[in-house]
């Protein structure tokens, strides 16, 4: 007679919840699928349009560090896979976004359920704890511009693979002690490949080892080990953990002048960090939906110690709050290991690497240690409140999804968008990136006396700023109206003292266009030579090559409509110089054979054939170049014409 078989409730239990979890979340995050692109995601996706020019434009959109990153082509797969063509609707971006957030939400579950039951907690406990930290993780409002905000499929791709070699390391954490060679090639194998396919979709995921450093060091380094195991942890945790510190410290001197293209130097950058650590904190401990997005560009900069006064509080809360949790690491080893897998984990986007200030996406797995100090410590505490705790807990994750609700909808469209964080409670009224985000918004909304408005603030916030001044000069173009509260001279007067913004030279192509399309009669295209003129001679514009090239490239195709061949073809040498791109070459090429420059031509086609190829990691890849030898041939022989 055949055994019965037994099915205990936790076993199904578990599964169940996670089903529903996975619903309620879709469901959440569903209305945001409707919402379209913005900011950096035109920069990184935008290009894939290269791709239907044939295998050329695959590898450049890929592999080229033109568009991002380079290393980040996975992500930029990812990409591809969405859509294989450009312009496109952001629907499947962003739903496959949502799903991807839900996987590492599944993925979180599992790992610290592994770690519950490696720590040695009952099964029950470990589920609940496990359970409601994946719930609290997924449906925190903070990851929300995470999901929703499609170029950060790079920080969920790389975060995909971190929770994925964690998984692998546990399993082999587990075995390890009882069969080695299996242990080994579990860890070995979650901890290489993790990094390495997660650096290749966002460079941070090189954190792995340290990160599997942290969680063993504080809670596994009493677990059952082989004798030889502290030599594989020197090899695969402490030697890669050091490496990582390293890399900064070498890096230590070029970051001390960052100041010359930042609006901040290391000390203020580090200064200001300690306070938008405390904010991180803010946000993960009490999610709300205010404040939160991608406008964090207006975050005050600490000029010193008592400037704001904030500062010295929140470095003086940063070292209380890793002093308590170091001394009582023996009996709370759980708060010290939350509070160092957070420090851990913004160890290179949040201390000297000159980036910019603020964004929340860089706690999408640093925040996993303060919640799960939160979880396991109201879920496993005994005292007669307990199950109040516990069920605070739960009322606290509810509150979470409320906010992330109603944090989604924010992101349904544009407008919405645009309304909450500009509008509601003056959220980010100092924000750049938001007033300029507006200006084009309103553009394309056909509404220019509120674009117009925004222009104003923007230039009110920052009056040594080149491009709002010259966006204010477009807008009169595009309207008819002349809506300059200065001359035209005045503002280009203003230009060879300016401070760098990143709009310009987008700004002065439009102009361009107006100019040469006679659609703009404000402005004469020797105008916006002379705009040009004073840019090119700018010190801080001068500080930025990829700038420069742009500029100077501009400044070429004005010449050539003024008819300055010789000025144009100066130009685009120049250019080249400082961005070598091939079609610049390509038109420097063509404009000395006009000249009759035949010799300099044949060396500026020569150039461009010369860097005709992509290297990437050691492999090169040589593009398609059958045009630029039609035209080297053709000017070969007429520099034998010209010399008989």
């Amino acid at each position: 007679m055949s055994r019965p078989i037994i099915v205990r409730l936790e076993n199904i239990l578990g599964p169940i919840l996670v089903f529903v979890l996975v619903f309620a979340v879709f469901s959440i995050y569903a209305p945001g699928r409707y919402g379209g692109f913005l900011l950096d995601d035109y920069v990184n996706i935008g290009p894939m349009s290269q791709v239907e020019q044939g295998l050329d434009g695959f590898v450049r959109y890929v592999f080229s560090g033109a568009y991002g990153s380079p290393d980040r082509w996975l992500s930029k797969l990812s990409f591809l896979i969405d859509s294989p063509s450009w312009p496109s609707d952001a629907f499947r971006f962003k739903q496959n976004n949502i799903l991807l957030h839900i996987l590492n939400g599944v993925l979180v579950i599992w790992a610290f359920l592994s770690l519950m039951r490696l720590m040695e907690h009952s099964e029950r406990m470990s589920q609940a704890v496990a359970l409601i930290l994946g719930a609290l993780w997924l449906l925190h409002p903070l990851n929300v511009s995470t999901a929703l905000y499609v170029v950060q499929r790079m920080t969920e791709l790389s975060a995909l693979f971190v929770l994925v070699g964690i998984l692998f390391y546990l399993k082999g954490r587990q075995i390890v002690a009882d069969n080695p060679l299996r242990g080994y090639i579990w860890m070995s194998s979650g901890l290489i490949g993790g990094t390495l396919l997660g650096f290749l979709s966002k460079e941070n995921a090189a954190l792995l080892p340290f990160l599997v450093l942290t969680l063993e060091s504080i809670l596994l380094k009493q677990l059952e080990a082989p004798r030889r195991f502290k030599y594989w942890k020197a090899v695969f945790l402490y030697f890669p953990s050091l490496a990582i510190l390293s890399w900064l410290a070498v890096k230590l001197p070029s970051f001390m002048h960052m100041g010359e293209y930042r609006p901040f130097n290391l000390w203020e950058r580090l200064m200001t960090e300690s306070r938008v650590l405390i904010d991180y904190l803010r946000l993960i401990l009490i999610p709300t939906r205010a404040g939160t997005g991608v406008y964090h560009d207006d975050f005050q900069i600490s000029r010193g110690l008592l400037d704001p006064p904030t500062t010295l509080l929140s470095i003086v809360a940063l070292a209380g709050i890793f002093s308590v949790a170091f001394k009582y690491r023996n009996k709370l080893p759980v708060l010290y290991f939350g509070v160092a897998w957070f420090f851990v984990g913004h160890i290179l986007e949040s201390t000297v690497v000159p980036l910019e200030l603020y964004f929340e996406h860089r706690n999408y797995i640093p925040m996993l240690g303060p919640l799960f100090v939160l979880c396991y410590y109201l879920f496993t505490i005994r005292i007669r409140l307990s199950i109040f705790l516990r069920g605070s807990l739960i009322v606290f994750t509810s509150l979470a999804a409320m906010s992330t609700w109603q944090n989604v909808y924010v992101w349904t469209d544009v407008t919405t968008n645009l309304e909450t964080w500009e509008k509601e409670e003056k959220e980010h009224p100092e924000s750049p990136r938001m007033l300029q985000y507006a200006s084009n918004l309103y553009v394309r909304l056909g509404n220019y006396p509120e674009s117009e408005k925004r222009i104003l603030n923007l230039i009110d916030m920052e009056p040594d700023w080149a491009g709002p001044k010259l966006l204010l000069i477009l807008h009169s173009c595009q309207t008819g109206q002349n809506r300059l509260d200065r001359s035209i001279d005045t503002i280009i007067g203003e230009m060879s003292e300016a401070a760098y913004d990143q709009s310009t030279a987008k700004t002065i192509k439009s102009l361009y266009d107006g100019v040469k399309n006679s659609s703009c009669s404000l402005v004469s295209m020797a105008q916006i030579g002379e705009i040009l003129d004073q840019l090119i001679e700018n010190p801080d514009y001068q500080k930025v090559q990829p700038v420069m090239g742009n500029l100077l490239f501009l400044r070429a195709r004005v010449n050539g409509y003024l008819g300055n061949e010789l000025q144009q073809a100066e130009d685009l040498h120049e250019s080249y110089r400082h961005r070598k791109l091939n079609y610049v070459a390509k038109a420097e090429s063509e404009s000395w054979a006009a000249l009759g420059e035949y010799q300099k031509a044949l060396a500026a086609i020569r150039k461009a054939k010369e860097n005709n190829y992509l290297y990437f990691h050691g492999l090169r890849y040589k593009f398609d170049s059958s045009q630029y030898d039609e035209w080297e041939e053709l000017l070969i022989r007429a520099v034998k014409t010209k010399s008989n």
